[in-house]
Formats: C-alpha cells, structure tokens, sequence
C-alpha cells in the first residue's frame, strides 16, 4: 500500500489538471487567460493538499512514502518532509510565482531570453559541490554481485547530480520556450531600449540622433514623460526624419517660410510666447476646434518651450512636396555635425540680436518666390511632381507606369512574400511601386489643393512618403472618443467595411475602375464570371497542413467568405458622380463596424482611415490597407497589431480565409478544403493591438510626442541652434 500511494496522489494530481485544462475552455464565462490559469492551478493545487491530508491514514512511517528508502539505506537528495500545513504555503507560492511570470509574458507582450533562466543552476550547483551525504549504516552484508548497472543506479538516487541535471534541463527548456515565444518585435526592441534615467536617455540620444545633444530641457520632457507613463523614450525617428532637412535651412529662411504660411487659407498659426498658448482663430468651427485640442495638450508643458509661433495644415491632404534632390542636400547638410571652438557650457544662453545671413542659396526666400506654387493641379502634374520626390534610379523617377491591366509583380515584391506584406513600412514608399498612381484616389483625382515645392515649416496630421510636412499629433473634428465595448466571442465572423459616397470627389472614367475604394467593390461584389483569383489554399490537417496558390472563379470564392463591403450615403444623390456610383455598386444602410470579428480599414480619399485608432481599441482585428503616415505609424507592428493588406488587393482574399477558414463552406475547384479557421490568431492579434494602443497611443503619448517635437523645432528655428543643447551636470 505504502509503495502505491504516492503515484496514487501524483496521478490524482495529474488527473485534476488535465481535467480543468481541457475543460475551461467550453465554458464562455472564462475568457480571460490569467483568471483561467489563476482556477487552474488553485484547484488541482487545493487536490493534492487534500490528497496529502488523507495519506497519513495510509500505513507505513505515518503517510511517509519514503520509508523503502530508510529501510534499504539509501539516502536521498531531497530535503526532509516539511510539516502538512506548510503545504498550502508551498501551492501559494507556486500560483503566484507563475501568475507573475504568466503577467509578464502576457501583459508585456515581450520577453527575452537572458540569465534569469539560469538562476535555479547557480543554487544547484552549489547543493551539488557542498553536498556531503550522510550514509546510513546497514545490518545487511555487501552484495559483492552485483551489477554494475545496479550500482548506477544507487550512485543516481543518492548523488545530487540528478538535482543539478533536471535544473539545467528545466532553465534550458524555460530559455529556449522564450525564444520561440510570440512577441511583439517593435515592443520588445522598444523595451530593451527604455531608458530609466536621464543619463542614460542624453546618451542614447546621442547616439541615435547624429551626435547632438538632446534639446534644452529636455530633461523636463524625461520627467514629463515619465510621469505619463510613456511606453516610448528614446525612439522618435519620425520627429528626427522630418526635421533633419530645416538643419540643413537657414534660420531666417524657415521663418520668413512660416511668415508665407501664415497668410494663406485653411492654415492654424499657434504662438506659444512666456509660457501661454493661443491660436488665430478661424472662422471655420470644426478648425476651431481642432485648434482647441492643440492649444490644450501644448498648455500642459508651454512654460517649458522656446518662444515659437508653427503653423498647422487644417485641410487633410499634405501640401508640401519637394525634390528629392533639395531635400537630400539639406538633410545631409543638417546630420553633419557642427564643431565649435567654445565648449557647449557657454552657449545656453540665447541669441536674439544674431546676424541674418545675407540672401544666398540657404539664404530667405522671398514671398513671391514662395508664392510660385501649384495651384489645382492635374492628376497627371501631380504624377511628375510626386516622382520627383523619389531618389534619382528609383523605378517611379524613371518614368509613368502606363500598363493598368496588369499586375505589376515588380512593384510588389520589396516588400512582400507572395500575397502578403512583409514589411510594411516599406510598403508606405510609392518609390519602388510606380502603380500606385493608377490604383488610389489620393494620386487619381486633381489635387484641389496648392502644392509647394518649397521647404516650407507646414505641421500636418498625416502624409505619404513623399510629402515633407511636419507630422503633428492632431484629432480631427470628426474623430470620436468612443471605444467598443463588444468582447471577442460576442462579435459576428465577418469583414466588414463602409465607404460614405460623400467623401468620393473628383469622379472620373480612371478612378471609377482604378479607385481604391471602387476596386474593392468591383472585385467583391461586381466580379463577372471570367475573373479569377489566385488563393492561397491548404491540403493536409493542421498539424502538417502544405499551402499552395490556386486560381478560382472570383465570384466562387467571394461567395465563401463572409464579407460585407458596401457604400453607404446617409443624404439623397443630388449629383452626378454620386448617380454613377449608386447604378454602379449600390447603396447599403450604415452598419456598426466594431460589432464585427474584422474591420477593413481604408484610406479616405485625402487621408488616412478615420476609424483605425478606435478600432485598435476595440476588440475587433483591424485590416488596414493604407498609403498614409500619422505620428504613430512607426508604433504599430503589422500581423502583432493589425493584419496587413496591400493596396492591390491581390493577397485580400488569402488573408481573411486564412482567419475566417475555407472548411465548412464547400469545395473550391471541386476540392474540399481543409483550411480551419485560425480564430485564436485573429483573437491574439486583435488583443495585442488592443493593449498597445492603451499604452502608446493614449492623449498622454500625443502630448509626450507633441512636447519632444517641439522641443526640437524650437532648437532648429534658434539662431544659435548649434550651441544650444542639454548637457548634464558633472559632478565634482
């Protein structure tokens, strides 16, 4: 009975664990990971105490199930048997311990390998060199027979090897699962470069930012930003890439270019003077308004910046679009470093009464010469002007792409795998895909706007790759704060997206059949029977399930994913263009996109999609498609964040079967198909973004950016700017 009973209770305990674990999952009240893990462990722990409590009824050494070993003489490595009511201490302990390292891996979305798996190694290393067993003396007279295999065996029982041995074994296997672990690569590079003290981030600031000291004040934003529990410290390449030019631009030059911006429509002026903020106050209210929001993030830190007046694009699309060659050349003028014959200590304090260069090259320019821009210009103008923003060799430099029938692989490739995107920020560059202007509505349409091929010190909320506006944090008037509440599993299996027919404009021949908004309607909802599309498809179980790319009927295949994609136009077609796209696609009445499992997410015909940050709040997966950069576009990671689709819409349909599955639908080319949906990648994905965004995307970060940002602008428009900069204080 003796020799039994503890395989019993360790069976018992195994048992009771398998149990719950296969179990939980059905029941839909437990949808949180830690509460699941936190019962799980409680429960099977609370069986074994229970299990210990009745062994002492079993005979032999008052329930010690070691007693074989007295008897025989052996002696184990094990500590001795520790008191019954410890044994409940000991299972707290355990919950907690993984309940930590369950919130680590969890909540942080990160994890790196590193010493801490080997901490267990240096405690049983030590028990191993100051081991000294404690034999036991034995009545029984020496086997001088027996094997060697034996004696092996009673050297491992008795020797602290095997304790030494499990422990390397266990931090090897805990090492190696965090190396495979899933992880948000941007979160982790961005956690292991977190810096905690100020010293440590003016020396990381150098180090990424061409060797300048950080800004004055600049430790005013560390502390800031600390107190506003900002996930991001040290990486603000975007603030860096779109300022670095104005270090290549004469003082006097930027400021007579803001003194041009002021004086056309549609632009913001705030001052920021003795530590007050205010604004011009449009006449338009929604302007107002958005100048409001500005005016009250800046407020909370204006007694720490510069004297400064910026100016802010109100409308959605970029203005400024300059050749790649000017920009290249000021950029790389301003990332040289400036070398002074005084040390940095003697030049914090500020030259108001410095010398304005003389008009030359890096000289002012004029409000006429400024003046000379691109009003209303053609679709195919605006064509030349972006691929003279793109690098000279680049495939859009060297010429229009014509062909819009077919797809252009070449474009495609440098940043995909296949159908899928790869790297999306190199997606974002419209210099290696030439297409794109025959394939958005942003290059399609007239630009209705004045383009300026001047670096001029324009703010703006968002721009493509070749515009050279400021990005600003701003919150439109039509944004809204409200997030959805609806969890994962309440949410119906769809795809879903609407397009408001008012925000079409411009509607012609080309952009009724190349349009973003249009291809996606013709190719889900007015597929003819003599479209095909090629479909990443699964043969196999899940386990070992081989993926090949097949051509099927475009409308079978939309037939077998669930997807609502639709127009939607809340006021009666009084015009001619809205006409031509109800005949053509159709209107269906407003839906509540975030009560679905996936969110398509695409661009507004002057600007990036509205709704991306609410639905990155929400528990819904966002699908985005988009050719716009906003302040937070290099935070967010795609397949970690959101699920990626290119412009083309080539990999669409490979994407979302993935997600949604292709099982219980019927056969495709005759062939049943075994692709299961994938609902708990869609789950992670959509969680992952859901708790990024509260920690990187919050107001609080959008003052954090706009405080760093204005840091630097106020440095870069200073006449001394290459003596000011923070330096920290050497102790004696």
């Amino acid at each position: 009975m003796t020799r039994g009973a503890g395989p019993a209770v360790q069976a018992c305990s195994l048992a009771s664990f398998l149990w719950l674990y296969y179990t939980s999952d059905r029941h839909s009240l437990i949808d949180h990971p830690q509460l699941s893990s936190f019962l799980l462990l409680l429960v099977s722990g609370g069986v074994v105490f229970v299990a210990s409590v009745f062994s002492k009824w079993l005979p032999g050494a008052d329930g010690r199930f070691d007693s074989e070993a007295i008897m025989k003489g052996l002696h184990t490595p094990l500590p001795q048997r520790p008191r019954r009511f410890y044994v409940p201490c000991i299972i707290f302990l355990v919950v907690v311990r993984l309940q930590i390292m369950h919130r680590v891996v969890h909540d942080l979305q990160c994890s790196s390998r590193g010493v801490e798996a080997f901490l267990p190694v240096l405690l049983a290393f030590y028990e191993f060199m100051s081991h000294k067993p404690a034999p036991v003396e034995s009545d029984e007279p020496e086997d001088m027979w027996g094997s060697f295999w034996e004696d092996f065996k009673a050297w491992v029982v008795t020797s602290p090897i095997t304790l030494l041995l499990s422990t390397v074994l266990f931090s090897l296997g805990t090492c190696f699962g965090v190396r495979l672990g899933a992880r948000s690569t941007y979160f982790c590079s961005t956690l292991v470069d977190q810096r905690t003290t100020l010293k440590s981030a003016v020396r990381e600031y150098k180090d990424r930012y061409h060797g300048r000291n950080p800004p004055p004040n600049f430790d005013k934003w560390f502390s800031f930003a600390q107190q506003r529990k900002s996930a991001i410290i040290d990486k603000f390449d975007q603030i860096d890439k779109d300022i670095l030019p104005f270090w290549g631009m004469n003082q006097e030059k930027i400021r007579s270019g803001l003194d041009f911006l002021k004086s056309l429509p549609d632009i913001g002026v705030i001052t920021v003077a003795d530590g007050k903020v205010h604004h011009n106050q449009p006449s338009d209210p929604s302007q107002n308004q958005v100048l409001d929001d500005v005016v009250s993030m800046i407020s909370s830190f204006s007694e720490h910046l510069p004297t400064m007046s910026i100016a802010i694009n109100l409308k959605e699309r970029p203005r400024i679009l300059v050749p790649w060659d000017d920009v290249y050349r000021m950029a790389l003028s301003g990332s040289k470093p400036r070398f002074n014959i005084f040390p940095n200590r003697l030049h914090r304090r500020r030259v108001d009464d410095a010398k304005v260069p003389d008009g030359n090259s890096n000289g002012a320019s004029t409000t006429a010469e400024m003046s000379a821009s691109q009003s209303i210009v053609s679709a195919q103008k605006f064509h030349h002007l972006q691929a003279l923003a793109c690098p000279p060799g680049s495939p859009t430099r060297a010429g229009i792409h014509w062909n819009v029938r077919d797809f252009c692989a070449a474009c495609a490739n440098p940043h995909s795998q296949g159908q899928f995107v790869k790297d999306w920020q190199k997606s974002l560059d419209p210099c290696h895909q030439p297409d794109l202007f025959n394939l958005h509505d942003f290059h399609m349409a007239p630009y209705g706007y004045e383009i300026y091929q001047e670096l001029l010190p324009l703010f703006s909320g968002s721009k493509t790759d070749s515009f050279n506006d400021i990005l600003i944090p701003l919150v439109r008037s039509s944004s809204t704060d409200r997030v959805d509440s609806t969890a994962f599993a309440d949410k119906f299996n769809r795809a879903f997206w609407q397009g408001d027919v008012a925000d079409v404009r411009f509607l012609t021949s080309q952009s009724l059949h190349g349009g973003h908004r249009q291809r996606l309607l013709h190719l889900v909802n007015n597929a003819t029977s003599a479209e095909s599309i090629s479909i990443l498809m699964g043969t196999g179980n899940d386990k070992q399930m081989k993926f090949h790319y097949e051509d099927i009927q475009a409308r079978t295949v939309n037939s077998h994913l669930p997807l609502s994609f639709s127009f939607t136009n809340s006021e009666p077609c009084d015009t001619a263009d809205c006409w031509l796209i109800q005949q053509e696609f159709g209107f269906q009445e407003r839906g509540t996109p975030t009560d679905k499992l996936f969110v398509l997410l695409l661009d507004d015909s002057d600007g990036p999609p509205p709704e991306l940050l609410p639905v990155l709040r929400s528990y819904s997966v966002p699908v985005l498609s988009s050719i716009f950069r906003e302040w937070y576009t290099e935070r967010i990671l795609p397949w970690v964040h959101f699920i990626p689709i290119d412009v083309r819409y080539h990999g669409l349909h490979s994407t979302l079967s993935y997600f949604i599955g292709l099982k219980y639908n019927g056969p495709l080319n005759g062939k049943s198909q075994a692709m299961d949906r994938r609902k708990e990648d869609a789950r992670w994905i959509a969680e992952e973004g859901r708790k990024w965004a509260d920690k990187s995307m919050r107001r609080e970060d959008m003052e954090v950016y706009l405080f760093r940002l204005l840091l630097e602008w106020g440095r870069v428009i200073d006449n001394n700017r290459d003596s000011l900069g923070f330096v920290l204080e050497e102790k004696p």
